[in-house]
């Protein structure tokens, strides 16, 4: 008798829990119950299912309490339907509108989501922000960019078909905002997806007076794993008296408006290409350290490469940047993000302001100046 008794007892038991699990089961899709008459309202707010996308919270149910709960990693938020007092974070609040039901749906008033985005939601961070700061820059030098490649030359073609020369232009036009807000004197090559030839990107930095050239390029490689970034300077196998030779050939020199030549003419034009070439280094190595701190890519170095727009400059600092490469996937996946040009962009115009309130940049023609020396062409 005492074996039926226990047995009608466990089963009694199980018949009860099985019913409590069924009402919690039924309560956890709250949303979607139908709560007595007393609890209908038609106030304003977000449905419990919105509101828990928008800030990205969990719900769960309390079946014994009748509490809601939301919560993630930052939020516990406790409600009751049809009660004023929510607690946040452990703290009780008073809504001046209970959460309540409206055609079978709960409603979260307006008081509790006036509450939590400041707390729950990441703030929106602008991209161009505090940190990029463009300051004037109190400095009579030109600036020449020069977009590689164009028109009829892409250039190096990314695995996923992005062109190097589109790539180029967009960097070089951000970087030319940058500068000119900054107060600083542009000269670009190229504006438009047009192609002039290496002689005229060459020539169009030699006839600027008191300036520096800064050509922008992306990179390729036969490696896929080939990445980051690295600006080139001339190399060392090309002399400064081949160099300044060719000067000699095609510009002429005035000191106080008379022409000078033969040994005149020669000792000072290459005084003026060594002085632009030892200036191109650091202009190179303020450029890459900036950079590559800007958008946080693999610093490659600065190279010595004999690259013509660089050898045939023959009067200013001249660097050719390499932006990154397209043969890497996630580098041309980058490269064709419009936040990650700006951030190229900030980083070289951080590294020429660098430069240009350095002596190298401020000096830079100064023995032309005290000599009365100009170049101009023949």
């Amino acid at each position: 008798m005492l074996k039926k008794n226990i047995i009608r007892l466990s089963m009694l038991l199980f018949f009860c829990s099985f019913i409590i699990n069924a009402a919690d089961n039924r309560y956890n899709t709250i949303y979607k119950y139908q709560p007595p008459k007393t609890y209908q309202n038609s106030g304003n707010g977000l449905k419990i299912t919105n509101f828990a996308n928008t800030y990205k919270l969990s719900i769960s149910s309390r079946f014994s309490t009748n509490q809601i709960e939301l919560f993630n990693k930052k939020v516990q938020l406790l409600i009751i339907p049809g009660m004023s007092k929510v607690v946040y974070n452990g703290t009780r609040y008073s809504l001046l509108s209970p959460p309540s039901f409206c055609n079978g749906t709960l409603i979260i008033p307006n008081g509790i989501v006036s509450l939590i985005p400041r707390v729950v939601l990441p703030p929106k961070r602008k991209y161009i922000a505090n940190d990029f700061f463009i300051g004037n820059i109190n400095s009579n030098k030109t600036v020449i960019i020069d977009p590689g490649h164009g028109g009829r030359d892409p250039g190096a073609i990314g695995r996923r078909g992005l062109k190097e020369k589109n790539i180029n232009l967009e960097v070089a036009l951000r970087l030319q905002r940058f500068l000119r807000k900054a107060g600083v004197r542009v000269v670009m090559t190229r504006t438009s997806d047009t192609f002039p030839s290496l002689q005229q990107r060459a020539r169009i930095a030699n006839k600027t007076s008191n300036s520096i050239y800064v050509s922008i390029h992306a990179n390729f490689a036969s490696s896929r794993n080939a990445r980051g970034i690295e600006t080139f300077v001339l190399s060392d196998r090309v002399s400064n008296s081949y160099r300044s030779y060719k000067a000699s050939t095609k510009y002429n020199v005035k000191k106080s408006n008379r022409k000078l030549f033969g040994h005149g003419k020669r000792m000072a034009i290459d005084k003026i290409c060594r002085k632009a070439r030892r200036n191109s280094v650091t202009l190179a190595n303020s450029i890459q350290g900036n950079l590559v701190r800007a958008v946080r890519a693999s610093n490659r170095g600065v190279k010595r490469e004999n690259l013509h727009v660089l050898r045939e400059n023959y009067f200013s600092p001249a660097v050719l940047v390499e932006v990154g490469f397209l043969s890497n996937r996630t580098e041309e996946r980058n490269l064709n993000n419009s936040k990650y040009q700006t951030r190229l962009a900030y980083g070289i115009y951080k590294g020429i302001a660098a430069y240009l309130k350095t002596s190298n940049g401020k000096n830079q023609t100064s023995w032309m100046n005290g000599h009365q020396i100009q170049i101009a062409r023949r």
